[in-house]
């Protein structure tokens, strides 16, 4: 084998079970699971690809320092989807924006408005004992049916902040 052919194997070895590594990650299955990488998927996927800085700052149009400065902004949290997009376009790649929930919106919304719910009336029966007309607590029976009650009309007060 060429001393040269030999020099560089190692790397084409990586970056190819790197990108066979990210494209099992990059599957919908797993995105619940997918993280962004340490220094950020732009300089992983540029790296799989065995792309330089300077290539792939020659692909988007701006300098090397750019793409430099891309890349520490994007690990900070601190890039815009605009440059995701430009950076992901010129690596022949799309950019996924997405909101994976915890749990399932349904879950999330039950949860609040069960919250809500006794909130609500843990005001009225306060408001009912100052008056000397108290009721007694507000039972789960209650705080269900005010809950299911405000997610079948979906009122925005749902969402209102504990005052």
């Amino acid at each position: 084998m060429d001393y040269a052919l030999e020099a560089i194997m190692p790397r084409i070895f990586s970056n190819t079970l790197r990108r066979r590594q990210l494209d099992t990650l990059l599957k919908p299955p797993l995105l619940r699971t997918l993280k962004r990488p340490p220094k950020g998927w732009i300089r992983e996927v540029r790296n799989a690809l065995g792309m330089s800085a300077a290539q792939l700052a020659s692909r988007m149009g701006v300098s090397q320092p750019t793409v430099a400065k891309l890349e520490h902004t994007e690990a900070d949290d601190a890039i815009t989807l605009r440059s995701l997009r430009k950076a992901a376009l010129a690596m022949d790649c799309e950019l996924v924006y997405a909101f994976v929930p915890n749990t399932s919106l349904e879950s999330t919304l039950e949860t609040q408005a069960l919250q809500r719910a006794a909130t609500l009336l843990r005001r009225v029966e306060h408001t009912m004992a100052l008056e000397a007309q108290g009721r007694g607590d507000a039972g789960e029976a209650e705080v269900k049916e005010l809950a299911q009650e405000m997610i079948r009309t979906l009122i925005r007060d749902i969402w209102a902040e504990a005052s």
